[in-house]
């Protein structure tokens, strides 16, 4: 059964109208005037300072090639906290006492960040394989397989997998 609300003349459903009559004298007590009685979240907390470290580290990351997920970013997010909630009361600027590292947090970090998806495909850019420890890498595993014949290694660059 519906009935038509005054104020509008819409269509109210009789369940609707017994739970705002039930809970009138909760509404009536309502103080209009006070700014917070709409709210429904809790303000957003700012952290500027950790914000442009786990920005900086994604870029950093991004750069050489890293695979980033959410959950290492928010891993790095947490090491961040843990390392700037150490630094001596002078310099520390933000309290991280309470802070929830969400996937909600994480998302907004990165639209207003404008960090995504990167494509990672095709021949790595590697200015400097030294850098990297590629000639190490290289003398290891020739000296691993020293003792394997030819015929025994496996090369995938070789292999035509069709």
């Amino acid at each position: 059964m519906t009935c038509a609300d005054p104020a509008t003349g819409l269509p109210l459903s009789k369940s609707t109208l017994s739970t705002i009559l039930k809970n009138s004298s909760e509404y009536l007590n309502i103080d209009i005037k006070a700014t917070d009685v709409w709210k429904k979240k809790a303000p957003r907390q700012h952290f500027p300072v950790l914000e442009r470290h786990v920005v900086e580290w994604v870029y950093r990351a991004q750069l050489a090639r890293v695979i980033t997920t959410d959950d290492v970013i928010l891993a790095v997010a947490k090491r961040f906290t843990e390392q700037l909630s150490s630094l001596k009361d002078s310099e520390q600027v933000e309290d991280y006492s309470g802070f929830e590292f969400s996937v909600g947090w994480l998302g907004a970090l990165k639209n207003r960040n404008g960090l995504g998806r990167v494509k990672t495909q095709g021949d790595s850019i590697i200015d400097d394989p030294e850098a990297f420890g590629i000639p190490a890498m290289r003398e290891s595993i020739k000296e691993i397989l020293k003792d394997f014949a030819v015929r025994d290694i496996y090369n995938c660059d070789e292999l035509a997998l069709q």
